[in-house]
């Protein structure tokens, strides 16, 4: 409200100042405001730096901001008057509207340009009782005594929604929208279609710089840091990578219940996501005592302070900002947090948390409909604080995460904490439910996704003779056997692998080359069809563990409605040595007790596994065996 008149009130001087000017004057000061305000919007965050010389970190983009319109308007301004000193006579009527409109644009410019530059101060949510999305005041009775004691669960401007969204139904704007006009006008002119486009247009850092702005207000305690800075020579803030589970997360709350809003929903009991999204793990490093508040050593921070910029504009995916739904405790558990939850961490040493994300699939992969491992898309980006930021362009996304190191990552409420050590997280033995849709080559499956405590994690069932990697031949032939000294040893048959053997010693991506050489395709019997069943592989413990499911691959099997089962007859993983990956297959290579050979190239870390079974076309599956274990039931999957 307060906010909103003193916008209204320079508006309204700077209008006037202008109309009095006359049609002409203010008709220069209109074109030079918008060019001032477009010139500033660009290059603010560029000149931010050179504040923080004077210990100005969290007020050097409001500063810069204002320092560069009032610049990029007076100078002109000064310069066109001295070569211009008259002004031009026009008719009455025509002077006074035409001074009046021109003014009006002047004035809400000059007050979008402090608004902006108000909201990116260190303030609360509030701004002068000002706040863009609902915010409310909440006491419980329950801890209100006589004369105003123990009032531990008043809060004040608490965020009321989940997530800053464009679509909350609370979001508001200051009257008349100055800030969002001067916004908007840096957007545009900066957009594919623009009179300034370029290769980073405006949008692709700030999809919505407003709500962003609000959301770097929150959570954060008056005093504390807002910002956190990453330069050429030091980098307070890196990504450590970047992953996504092939199970839902167990989560719990991370304030108790009397800190939430009454009525409030709780979170959900895990963190996963349908088919139009996917959860994203970043695993975030912080370091350095720059971060921490001096009083007591402290990071102090919030969802809103971490956001995730991605989008595909070209695949008609306009970049947008994600921000936290959870971080993950030291068991692999996430702990949901609101936008305006107080986080903290203890800087003596180096921190590392993992930030949980549910993103739109089309906007972080290129092709939604594949699993990872995938490359994140081109200017895609982790922000903390404003100024930390992380580029993650091409960065693979892998499953995972793995266990993290850092025992203590976030400081969690003692209530909090209890409720953790009795839940079983990502890395303490938690066994998650999950589902994949039923499109005619797909299985729709409950029940647990560690197959008989094989530590796979089910993804997904098709029919498909194709390997998920060409592999090179060496020889050009159609039909014969295959030796090559690169580990690739089998047999062909007009150009299908009817036996195939891989270890793990070349790259995968020069298996296949040259090109003109690969064969992907597996021979099957006739009349029947070859089932690959997808798995992720286990995320952690020793190597010998990850790889064990290796070593009973004859275990498995499928078995249709009337109980039939048919073996495993083939194999292939992909595993990763640093950021390297390789290629393990064993197809139709039995050994003499009528098992499949052990995969036994356990170098790196397993990530995908693929399990192919041979089954008579038509049959109906209804279940996935692992030895006499029912590992997955409920199959609604029929063989083409």
């Amino acid at each position: 409200m307060i906010f909103s008149v003193i916008l209204l009130a320079l508006t309204a001087v700077v209008a006037f100042f202008q109309y009095v000017q006359g049609f002409f004057s203010a008709t220069i000061s209109a074109i030079l405001a918008v060019i001032a305000a477009v010139v500033a919007m660009g290059w603010y965050e560029q000149a931010a730096p050179l504040v923080f010389h004077a210990g100005l970190y969290d007020q050097a983009a409001s500063i810069s901001l204002v320092v560069i319109f009032a610049v990029a308007y007076i100078l002109p301004r000064l310069v066109i008057d001295a070569y211009v000193p008259g002004n031009v006579r026009l008719p009455f009527i025509v002077e006074k509207i035409g001074a009046a409109a021109m003014g009006l644009i002047a004035g809400l410019i000059s007050a979008g340009i402090v608004a902006v530059a108000a909201d990116a101060l260190p303030f609360g949510p509030s701004i002068g009782m000002y706040a863009r999305f609902g915010t409310v005041d909440q006491k419980d009775p329950q801890f209100s005594g006589a004369n105003g004691q123990m009032q531990d669960t008043e809060n004040h401007d608490v965020f009321s929604g989940d997530q800053v969204s464009a679509d909350d139904p609370t979001k508001s704007g200051v009257w008349f929208r100055q800030d969002d006009l001067v916004v908007d006008l840096a957007k545009k002119i900066s957009a594919e279609d623009g009179s300034l486009a370029n290769d980073h247009p405006f949008a692709s850092v700030h999809p919505d710089l407003l709500d962003e702005l609000y959301a770097q207000r929150m959570g954060i305690q008056t005093g504390a840091r807002h910002t956190a800075v990453n330069t050429d020579q030091v980098q307070v803030v890196t990504v450590k990578g970047v992953y996504t589970p092939p199970v839902p997360i167990p989560q719990v709350d991370g304030e108790p219940p009397l800190m939430r809003i009454s009525g409030s929903t709780p979170p959900p009991a895990t963190v996963t996501a349908d088919g139009d999204h996917i959860v994203l793990v970043v695993r975030m490093s912080f370091s350095g005592k720059d971060l921490a508040d001096d009083a007591d050593g402290l990071l102090r921070f919030s969802a809103g302070s971490i956001r995730l910029v991605a989008g595909q504009p070209g695949g008609g995916a306009e970049f947008k900002n994600y921000y936290p739904v959870a971080t993950l405790d030291a068991r692999g558990t996430a702990v949901a947090c609101h936008p305006d939850d107080f986080l903290l961490a203890d800087m003596s040493g180096a921190r590392t948390i993992d930030v949980v994300f549910v993103a739109d699939r089309d906007h972080v992969m290129t092709d939604p409909t594949k699993p990872p491992p995938f490359q994140l898309p081109p200017d895609t980006f982790v922000e903390f604080k404003r100024y930390g930021s992380c580029d993650i362009s091409g960065q693979t996304v892998e499953f995972g995460p793995p266990p993290n190191s850092d025992k203590t990552p976030v400081i969690r409420k003692p209530s909090v904490e209890a409720v953790l050590t009795k839940t079983e997280g990502l890395w303490t033995g938690a066994n998650s439910q999950t589902s994949a849709g039923d499109n005619g080559s797909s299985a729709e499956a409950g029940g647990d996704h560690s197959p008989g405590g094989s530590g796979l994690s089910f993804i997904d069932i098709t029919a498909s003779n194709k390997l998920a990697a060409p592999i090179n031949c060496g020889t050009g032939d159609t039909t014969g056997p295959v030796q090559l000294p690169n580990g690739v040893t089998g047999e062909l048959d007009h150009r299908q692998w009817t036996q195939l053997t891989v270890s793990a010693d070349t790259p995968m991506e020069q298996l296949g080359q040259p090109q003109s050489d690969d064969v992907q395709e597996l021979a099957v019997d006739p009349n029947t069809d070859l089932v690959q069943v997808q798995y992720s592989a286990p995320v952690s413990g020793s190597s010998s563990q990850m790889w064990e499911w290796g070593n009973r691959v004859a275990d498995f099997a499928l078995a249709d409605a009337t109980g039939h089962t048919y073996p495993c007859v083939g194999v292939w993983a992909t595993a990763q040595r640093g950021t390297i990956h390789y290629f393990v297959v064993n197809y139709k290579n039995f050994d003499d007790q009528h098992r499949l050979q052990a995969v036994s190239a356990k170098k790196g870390r397993p990530v995908n596994v693929w399990l192919a079974f041979q089954v008579p076309s038509g049959t109906p599956i209804a279940e996935i065996r692992f030895g006499k274990i029912t590992a997955m039931d409920n199959l609604n999957f029929k063989a083409p």
